[in-house]
């Protein structure tokens, strides 16, 4: 009898996964949530107004803190903290010219792995997620692989002295904000009331700390996870499945600020979900008419996503494409546009053609210019300047699949395309709290 060992491929792959590139993507995620709830800002403000003479505060240890932060330990400049998150996630749009090139993988990466361990955790339980591998869990080995290897490809040089400066920052900060005597002089209970305090009268209005701060926690376990992805045996997946359903509920959280826009819409107009993933998932098939046993009936769709910034949108989308069991293929509209400059139709057909052969949902994400309500180009250097609309609105109403379109206008959207695509026409309204 003839007897062949065939390899373990995947043992063999060339995908390099290492731990300390996840774990300085581990400190710039959190920094950049730390960035969301404008924490290097407040302390900052704090200092000036400590300078300017308009906080009781004297001699002791929080005035000697602040002084020598204004005197010679000042943060890094919100420009060099935002090309970090550039670099690492494609995140931070207020970014210097010579940033770099972004990491414009990482959200789909993220949000495929994200919606892929809630999806196992809650058909399988929180174990066995990598190990023993599994026909049921190789989706989910694989989506956490690509994910960590990316990370670990875009953790190289400067990121880890960018994670470790961010790091100092963070500490820095907070030890100012934990201080009793400034939380006493501004009012607060403790650190983050002070940093509430302080974005509402100070900062132009109030941020969602809570969310940022959840996000920040959640992140910290899900990278640590990755970081030991080569471990199976120190895998703590009740731990992960704990933090990704903490992120998902975190990241449907609305700001206070955003809830005027989550108005009634006429029209065939579905309110987007902002609860628990199942319930995501069901009221996202309920505005398409679709089971998650019927996915093929969801044929030529083209659904609108629409409503303010942060409000769960791409979310929503990968979350969609997993009930319907379907990838997705997402194009960041502005991006592609400046990227490819005269060569947008032939670089759009070519990812266009490649979401069809594979069956994939098709995300265009910062979709705004497809509704013509944008200020005009001035020049070569506006994001979408490049964008021949017309092209592109052909091609999507000729795309044989779903194609998911994703914009910050709020008001009512009208279909910029022609009647004979009005059927397959349907848009989602962000954001809708339960209730």
């Amino acid at each position: 009898m003839l007897n062949i060992e065939l390899p373990d491929l995947e043992s063999q792959s060339d995908v390099q996964i290492v731990k300390e590139n996840l774990y300085a993507a581990q400190a710039i995620y959190f920094a950049y949530q730390m960035e969301e709830m404008r924490l290097f800002q407040v302390v900052e403000r704090i200092v000036e107004l400590f300078q300017q003479g308009q906080l009781p505060l004297g001699r002791g240890s929080a005035g000697q803190a602040l002084e020598q932060m204004w005197r010679s330990h000042r943060l890094q400049p919100e420009s060099v903290r935002r090309n970090a998150y550039w670099r690492m996630f494609g995140a931070a749009a207020d970014r210097d010219a010579d940033a770099g090139e972004p990491n414009s993988d990482f959200l789909s990466l993220w949000l495929r792995f994200i919606v892929a361990v809630s999806a196992y955790a809650r058909e399988h339980g929180a174990s066995a997620l990598i190990a023993p591998r599994t026909d049921a869990n190789a989706s989910l080995r694989k989506t956490a692989r690509d994910l960590a290897a990316n990370l670990s490809r875009h953790g190289w040089g400067g990121a880890k002295f960018a994670a470790a400066q961010l790091t100092a920052d963070i500490q820095r900060a907070l030890d100012i904000l934990g201080d009793s005597e400034v939380q006493q002089a501004l009012g607060a209970r403790d650190m983050w009331q002070v940093v509430e305090s302080v974005n509402t009268t100070y900062l132009g209005g109030a941020r969602n700390v809570a969310r940022s701060r959840t996000m920040a926690q959640a992140g910290r376990r899900i990278f640590d996870w990755l970081a030991k992805l080569d471990q199976s045996s120190t895998q703590d997946d009740a731990e992960l499945v704990d933090a990704v359903e903490r992120w998902l509920a975190a990241s449907a959280t609305v700001d206070d600020a955003v809830e005027q826009y989550a108005t009634p819409c006429e029209s065939p107009v579905m309110a987007a979900p902002a609860g628990p993933l199942p319930a995501i998932a069901r009221d996202l098939l309920d505005a398409l008419g679709l089971s998650p046993r019927e996915h093929d009936k969801s044929g030529r769709s083209i659904v609108c996503f629409h409503g303010a910034p942060r409000t769960g949108k791409t979310l929503a989308a990968h979350v969609l494409a997993q009930a319907l069991s379907r990838e997705v293929l997402r194009i960041d509209l502005a991006a592609v546009s400046s990227k490819y400059i005269g060569e947008t139709s032939k670089n759009f057909g070519a990812v266009f053609e490649a979401a069809e052969r594979a069956g994939a949902t098709l995300l265009i994400d910062e979709a705004d210019a497809l509704f013509g309500r944008r200020t005009e180009v001035n020049d070569a250097h506006d994001r979408y300047a490049n964008i021949d609309v017309g092209y592109l609105l052909q091609r999507i109403e000729r795309f044989n699949g779903l194609v998911i379109l994703a914009t910050n206008l709020r008001d009512d959207i009208g279909m910029p395309f022609t009647s004979a695509a009005r059927h397959r026409w349907r848009t989602v309204r962000f954001p809708r709290s339960f209730g």
